[in-house]
């Protein structure tokens, strides 16, 4: 308990605190933010991120309306509890205490969920909704009334419409109510589903060709489609075999290797069974992993799935306790290890910007600025320089750099890979670029060259497209405002 008290206190301090998160400044606040400036949700080609579902985002509109950015956080921290609490809850209930403790710790401890859990994304949320979806169809599985498929339909829509991967889990539940020879139930739950989701794919086939983009886009027969997911492909997905570093991206590691061992130091008749929770968060998780392996962040894709591996977890710690002195101290031990990753939390840097009182060294700053400044390189204070030379219909095109939550000015991003308005493969020579510049309306390019991200990548920003757009700029552009490996080009 106490370990995951330190969690949230740690989660709750980064959720108080000025967003600094990449996706987060990229497109989780920055699409609600664009969508407020156009009064309302936009087809955004040069923002690929924008074509999937984006029902968190939404909901983070309401809080940037008031210019509560920390609310937004609060919001997906609030989900992350709740899926904490349910999983302890459904733990507790199936095999003990000890089951619903362990499982709501080895969750809680997920690098990628302890990390995001006070931020605003949008992974805690659809694996919320996805578990809600889950416990409502084990609850139908008892009395077989049609509105708990309906609720059920309701909520694994929900969770489609926050996470587009989500819709495998929602095929193969639909799919399973069929072979439990009630049609009608799966009827009913896919139509409530659609009902929730439905229009945000509606919004994705209409801007893309393909509803569920990217994966049908090989099938479409829409060239579009096709194009924009290979760019999609490029970015995202991994060949075979992975690279080392996609193995163990998020830390998967501290629960699969705990949930193993503690299933292999108890047999099967000794552990309680799986609720019927667990067993539909596995019907609907092996689809899903199948949509979700070939990514690279395959593993925080997975979050749906984690309660059912720390669920089987608790049931067999809590046979493992039971079994001899020897067996509990392993289990105690493989929770532990587990667990290590909220030992490694620190909310110190947060909270300078959440409690600490004004350096003396600057009685006049504003906490809150100063340390978003600090944690983002200054990007946040030469955007703030940045408005004040721009003049009034300015459009900028972002080099190295996409974090555009906050900049203030219109802005389109000129990233190699994630948007579709500027293909540099096709551009012969900087003049092409400069014109092609022109005919998007760009007026100026902010340049991070001092970006430690966006460096030389044969799969990125490669040399030749580093080299078109040097030249580019030092043909067709003029520094405005220079600083901290920041330059603003005004395009003569």
């Amino acid at each position: 308990a106490g370990l995951l008290a330190f969690a949230a206190v740690c989660a709750l301090t980064d959720a108080l605190a000025p967003p600094i998160q990449w996706d987060v400044r990229a497109y989780h606040l920055a699409i609600p933010e664009l969508a407020l400036r156009a009064g309302r949700f936009e087809a955004l080609p040069w923002l690929l991120h924008s074509h999937w579902p984006h029902l968190m985002e939404a909901l983070y509109a309401l809080p940037l309306a008031a210019g509560r950015d920390s609310a937004a956080a609060l919001l997906h921290l609030g989900a992350a509890v709740l899926l904490v609490v349910a999983v302890f809850a459904t733990g507790r209930a199936a095999a003990g205490g000890a089951a619903g403790w362990t499982a709501a710790l080895l969750l809680a401890a997920q690098p990628a969920l302890s990390s995001e859990a006070g931020t605003a994304h949008c992974d805690a949320a659809a694996a919320l909704l996805a578990f809600a979806a889950a416990g409502a169809l084990a609850r139908w599985d008892e009395d077989r009334r049609p509105r708990l498929a309906a609720f059920a339909g309701l909520l694994a829509g929900g969770a489609v419409a926050t996470k587009l991967t989500l819709a495998a889990p929602l095929a193969a539940w639909t799919l399973w109510l069929g072979a439990k020879r009630r049609p009608r139930d799966a009827a009913v739950f896919a139509a409530c589903a659609a009902a929730v989701c439905g229009p945000w794919l509606l919004k994705t086939w209409l801007e893309t060709g393909d509803p569920i983009w990217p994966f049908l886009s090989s099938w479409t027969g829409d060239a579009a489609a096709a194009a924009l997911a290979a760019r999609n492909a490029v970015s995202n997905r991994w060949g075979f075999p992975p690279p080392a570093w996609a193995l163990t991206l998020d830390g998967p590691g501290y629960l699969l290797l705990p949930c193993a061992a503690a299933l292999a130091l108890t047999t099967q008749g000794r552990r309680a069974p799986a609720s019927a929770v667990e067993r539909w968060l596995w019907a609907g998780g092996l689809p899903l992993a199948a949509l979700a392996l070939p990514q690279h962040a395959a593993w925080r894709y997975l979050m749906p799935l984690w309660p059912a591996f720390a669920l089987a977890a608790g049931r067999a710690v809590a046979s493992a306790l039971k079994a001899g002195r020897a067996r509990a101290l392993a289990a105690a031990a493989l929770v532990a290890a587990g667990a290590l990753p909220i030992a490694s939390l620190s909310p110190n840097n947060a909270l300078f910007a959440v409690v600490a009182p004004r350096p003396s060294s600057a009685p006049e700053a504003d906490r809150r600025a100063l340390w978003e400044d600090r944690a983002l390189g200054g990007l946040p204070r030469f955007e703030r320089d940045a408005r004040d030379v721009l003049p009034p219909g300015a459009r900028v095109v972002l080099f190295r750099e996409i974090r555009g939550y906050g900049a203030g000015f219109d802005y389109r991003w000129g990233d190699p890979m994630n948007q579709a308005i500027l293909d540099y493969r096709r551009l012969a020579d900087p003049e092409a670029l400069a014109a092609r510049l022109r005919s998007i309306g760009a007026t100026f390019v902010l340049d991070h060259s001092g970006s430690s991200l966006y460096q030389e990548d044969p799969g990125y920003y490669d040399r030749r497209t580093l080299a078109l757009m040097a030249q580019c700029l030092r043909r067709h552009g003029r520094v405005v405002l220079e600083r901290d490996g920041f330059a603003l080009y005004r395009l003569l």
